[in-house]
């Protein structure tokens, strides 16, 4: 199902697998010649070609990212871009190969994620209550600006760091042990 292409040097298109074909529309036998690879791509992507996956293709013989290709009628996809260069025998590249997957799907849940992590992230940032979390190592993992402006101090000297090292000895003795029981699985409420 994954895409594969292959150009010279110039970027004229000499092979397209039969799922590249079918996703252009291009029937198995249609003929190459005159098709360059930038007939494919978004303007976006081929200014990127240019300007990064090229060059990058040719000093390490690879270039691994995320482009767009254009499907048939027009459709544009997120892919997952895979180029390779390939050199001759007095090491000058003849050729490229392309390989690549559509993640529409993927992009597409990336996006809804980080739309729902965006809204969490508010919600948490924006409620009175004093949130704080952290892991089984008793380091902060995120603090919210109710908790800073309880502290008295900006996240940065809490995130990273134990919950001893910023509360203190004394203060984290006397929560110690309802930490112990959330860690073992217990809801935990208490006051202090």
């Amino acid at each position: 199902p994954d895409f594969i292409a292959q150009t010279d040097w110039r970027g004229h298109v000499h092979y397209l697998n039969p799922a590249a074909r079918k996703a252009v529309g291009m029937a198995v036998d249609a003929p190459l010649e005159k098709r360059l690879f930038s007939d494919f791509y978004t303007p976006t992507t081929n200014d990127r070609f240019v300007l990064e996956i090229i060059p990058a293709a040719k000093e390490r013989g690879v270039w691994v990212g995320e482009t767009e290709v254009v499907l048939e009628g027009g459709r544009v996809a997120p892919i997952s871009h895979m180029v390779i260069a390939h050199r001759d025998v007095l090491g000058r590249v003849s050729r490229y190969t392309s390989l690549m997957r559509e993640i529409s799907v993927e992009v597409a849940a990336r996006a809804e994620l980080a739309r729902k992590t965006s809204t969490l992230n508010a919600i948490v940032e924006a409620t009175p209550a004093i949130l704080a979390v952290w892991d089984t190592s008793l380091r902060y993992q995120m603090v919210n600006r109710a908790f800073e402006r309880w502290r008295g101090r900006g996240r940065e000297q809490f995130l990273g760091h134990t919950i001893e090292e910023t509360v203190g000895q004394e203060e984290f003795a006397r929560s110690l042990p309802w930490i112990e029981r959330a860690l073992a699985g217990e809801t935990v409420v208490y006051e202090k």
